[in-house]
């Protein structure tokens, strides 16, 4: 009996210490690495945007240690070249080939489709943003892997179409132009109401092919009885048309109003061309909050330069994955719980506070009305926030409305 319950005992000691080694082993054995798929417009006509936007994140990460919920953080880089087939072929491969948990960025609304598609069949969460601005994504359709980082279409044009044109500079008539595009026509749509609400009458649509490079045919053809010019281009048109407007003197009939010009991503030091030019952006480098401030001096340390809204919304791109994966205990591979925790995500970043609208998987905003200056010598940006986490934009039959949540 004795010896019964020695081998008993010894029976029970083997395996009390082979669990314990086993267990031991699985405690020290680290978690592989959370692999983020980072997808811009590294060439194309998109191209400048793609510097800002990749400073971002790698600014973010290089802040975390690239390490996530106790994980370390492997980033994967693609050229979509602002094209929804190269796009599409990127984020396959690196969703097959890199074994990416999630996919982040992108910026043009037709690549963002595209792209969202993909992630639907490939359940891969994806970050969108900054871009894709389109209602296709958001209103029309909600895709279920899918969460902007982004605006919906004037989103962020909101209060300067509304209210700044018709009430602060008293201007009753303009032109709006866009490019040949998803993000242009929606926002041609959308900038006719919110003017219209304001009391502004759109008395001329101009659409030009994307990309463009020489406007003139365009600016020729520009009704003068117009009191401004509204401009919804982006990338390197958006710096190109307020320069080939001044040089074909049409400062001299109407005011110049766009939101490319007043940003940081696509404002060259030395485009005087800009001064005197309004327009709206979700993020100011030049706000005086501190969250803000301490950004801005972390980038222009690392870069040298001021960071665009680009930057920004990159850099909190980064900060959703990371505090979403937190919330799970770092188990990012298990889809459902990472997204449902990025849908409860919610901090303070550089631009205000960040959180999601549940119906639209759309971020709230804030927005700031800029002018571009010249000061002491320099080309800046002056800026008033005007709008707070109070708007979401539907796009909806008969047309775009504003509804205001406080």
């Amino acid at each position: 009996m004795k010896r019964i319950i020695i081998i008993c005992l010894a029976i029970l000691v083997s395996v009390v210490l082979t669990l314990s080694a086993s267990l031991s082993v699985q405690a020290a054995t680290p978690k592989p690495p959370i692999r983020i798929g980072y997808l811009g417009p590294a060439t194309g006509f998109l191209a400048s945007q793609d510097k800002y936007m990749r400073e971002g994140m790698e600014l973010y990460l290089d802040e975390v240690g690239h390490k996530i919920a106790g994980r370390d953080v492997e980033l994967f880089a693609e050229d979509t070249e602002g094209k929804p087939a190269a796009a599409v072929s990127k984020a396959r491969k690196l969703i097959e080939a890199d074994k990416v948990h999630v996919l982040v960025g992108v910026f043009s609304s037709a690549v963002a489709i595209a792209v969202s598609e993909l992630a639907e069949k490939y359940k891969t969460p994806f970050i969108l943003g900054p871009g894709g601005w389109t209602a296709k994504i958001g209103v029309e359709k909600v895709y279920h892997y899918t969460w902007k980082n982004a605006c919906l279409t004037g989103q962020a044009w909101f209060n300067l179409l509304r209210h700044y044109i018709p009430e602060e500079l008293g201007l009753k008539k303009g032109i709006v132009t866009v490019q040949d595009y998803v993000y242009g026509h929606d926002m041609l749509k959308t900038a006719k109401v919110f003017l219209k609400e304001g009391g502004v009458e759109v008395i001329q649509e101009v659409i030009t092919p994307f990309p463009t490079l020489d406007f003139s045919p365009y600016l020729a053809a520009l009704n003068r009885k117009a009191d401004f010019l509204l401009s919804c281009h982006v990338g390197a048109g958006a710096v190109r048309l307020p320069k080939q407007f001044k040089e074909y003197g049409m400062d001299e009939h109407m005011r110049f109003i766009g939101s490319g010009p007043t940003d940081i991503a696509t404002l060259p030091k030395d485009m005087t061309e800009a001064i005197g030019v309004i327009g709206s952006n979700p993020y100011s480098p030049y706000s005086e909050d501190p969250k803000s401030m301490a950004f801005v001096q972390k980038y222009k340390g690392k870069y040298g330069r001021l960071p665009g809204f680009l930057s920004v919304y990159m850099y909190e791109s980064g900060k959703i994955i990371s505090e979403a994966a937190k919330k799970i205990g770092g188990d990012i591979e298990d889809t459902e719980a990472f997204l449902k925790a990025i849908s409860e995500v919610e901090f303070e970043g550089p631009d205000g506070l960040l959180k999601f609208d549940k119906e639209t998987h759309t971020r709230f905003i804030n927005e700031y009305i800029w002018k571009v200056v010249k000061e002491e010598g320099k080309i800046r940006g002056v800026n008033r926030k005007v709008g707070h986490q109070v708007l979401k934009i539907y796009l909806s039959s008969p047309g775009p409305s504003a509804k205001i949540f406080r």
